[in-house]
């Protein structure tokens, strides 16, 4: 299981209000219509999704599933108005389309909170930053939606009586997953690396900058998502031996399991994702600043409690996991028990501090029935732990009689991690449209164009509490289908 991200919200705008063709002409006039459209079909989706967020957080107690939200949907709109922004500003950037009023644009962040109140829409300058908040969105639906299928799948591994037909299916279906999480860790390589570092030097500089569009959060993102896949690779790679070692957690070890030396290069990984990310989320700005007692309130801004603790938590989980492999491997393999025993020590206490901690993970998905299952799997880690160090322990007291490895010897030992996957290279889409008037291809907006006879689904017309029709620059209301969108 993965952390459930909240997904921003965002005010309307309309583009035929601030930007106006070089020419004079009316030429572009579709185009900024069309733009302005799937900028509202984002809207609705985002204001869709936090309702549903919202009724599943409600029906919680009810053990309602969690996949209220459409992800895909947002997926899909996300990734249709991407090449529309990179074409508005590739054409402003060539002067074939000019500013009548600098473009500002309100989002909510999700990652970021202020001490005394709830994040407001924070006003964004330029398509640049517009362009960074749409691929951060885009970046969370993908790995949420990925979070929602695996869970939907549950812990099939470990069913004996499960079809191979279905294992198989279900295996691929976690390969997808992982897939999908590796493809949201480069769009935040791509902003934390590419994009952000460019709107600090072309954008208007920005009074309050969200945590969320920060080098060091997206970073950590990245970081975190990747290590979520590894996870996933890992779980993958564990499936045909799972049946097996849920009815038998301790030693022997069953013919299918993989290597217990590679499964505990695999976590070590998988921890120095976690750790990477963990201190980066650290530098940000805003979490620096509520350490200054002397600062308003308003600029006490942080990075999310629930997020840092998935940080935390997920890194101390995996590093114990690692050491727990590398006893198993020092027993099995290499019949080391002194050694074996030291390291097995060290993964019981780690897991030990996690399940009496009375909240193991429990901000991955925000919900009782995500937070159980992930205290039931560290429960059964420990209880593994313990089986094999129960058996090390006679065969050391009987057989071997080897001294304990101390603690402070064996982490001088300690591995490098050894990744399962990699990362993608992430790539904005070209431009959609020509920068100049003469070459414009309309039938390459065609999907773009097809928002403007209707366009909307009503996502305003209920809790209109704090994301109700707010609009950033001028008014709505001179281009085709205006305001049918929200």
């Amino acid at each position: 299981m993965s952390y459930l991200f909240d997904l921003p919200t965002t005010s309307a705008v309309s583009f035929a209000d601030v930007l106006i063709d070089a020419s004079g002409s009316s030429a572009r006039a579709p185009q900024l219509a069309a733009c302005t459209a799937a900028r509202g079909r984002v809207r609705s989706q985002l204001k869709l999704a936090k309702r549903a967020a919202k009724r599943s957080a409600k029906g919680d107690k009810t053990g309602s599933s969690l996949h209220g939200p459409d992800w895909e949907a947002i997926i899909k709109v996300t990734q249709e108005y991407i090449p529309l922004v990179v074409s508005l500003q590739d054409c402003i950037d060539r002067d074939s389309l000019l500013c009548k009023t600098e473009p500002v644009f309100a989002w909510r962040p999700v990652l970021s909170s202020r001490l005394t109140r709830r994040p407001a829409r924070l006003v964004l300058p330029s398509l640049r930053y517009e362009l960074a908040a749409v691929l951060l969105t885009h970046a969370l639906a993908l790995a949420n939606a990925a979070s929602a299928r695996v869970l939907s799948l549950g812990p099939y591994e470990h069913d004996k009586m499960l079809a191979e037909s279905q294992r198989k299916a279900n295996d691929e279906a976690i390969n997808s997953d992982a897939n999908m999480l590796t493809r949201a860790s480069a769009i935040m390589t791509y902003l934390s690396a590419e994009l952000l570092p460019v709107c600090e030097t072309k954008a208007p500089s920005v009074k309050e900058l969200p945590a969320d569009l920060t080098k060091e959060l997206t970073f950590a993102l990245s970081k975190v998502l990747m290590a979520d896949a590894e996870r996933l690779a890992i779980r993958r790679l564990l499936s045909r031996s799972s049946a097996d070692t849920a009815l038998r957690p301790g030693p022997p070890l069953p013919r299918t399991h993989p290597s217990p030396g590679l499964l505990a290069k695999l976590y070590l990984n998988v921890y120095e994702h976690y750790d990477a990310a963990r201190s980066t989320a650290k530098l940000v700005g805003g979490q620096r600043k509520t350490e200054d007692a002397h600062l308003s309130n308003d600029a006490k801004s942080i990075v999310l409690q629930s997020f840092r603790t998935y940080l935390s938590d997920g890194r101390a989980a995996s590093l114990a996991i690692g050491y727990k492999w590398l006893g198993v491997e020092a027993g099995e393999r290499m019949s080391k028990y002194g050694e074996a025993i030291g390291w097995l020590k060290l993964a019981r206490e780690a897991l030990q501090d996690l399940v009496s901690s009375g909240k193991p993970l429990a901000s991955l998905l925000g919900r009782n029935k995500a937070r159980a299952g992930r205290k039931s799997h560290l429960e059964a880690e420990l209880a593994s732990v313990e089986m094999f160090l129960t058996s090390y322990t006679q065969l050391n007291e009987t057989i071997t009689f080897e001294p304990v490895t101390t603690a402070a010897t064996l982490l001088t030992r300690v591995p490098a991690g050894r990744s399962a996957m990699t990362v993608p290279k992430y790539e904005l889409p070209k431009p959609i449209f020509s920068t100049t008037k003469s070459s414009i291809d309309m039938s390459s907006m065609q999907l773009a164009l097809e928002g403007l006879d209707g366009g909307g689904d009503g996502a305003g017309s209920e809790d209109s509490d704090d994301d109700s029709d707010e609009q950033t620059g001028p008014s709505i209301g001179r281009y085709a289908g205006a305001g049918s969108y929200f």
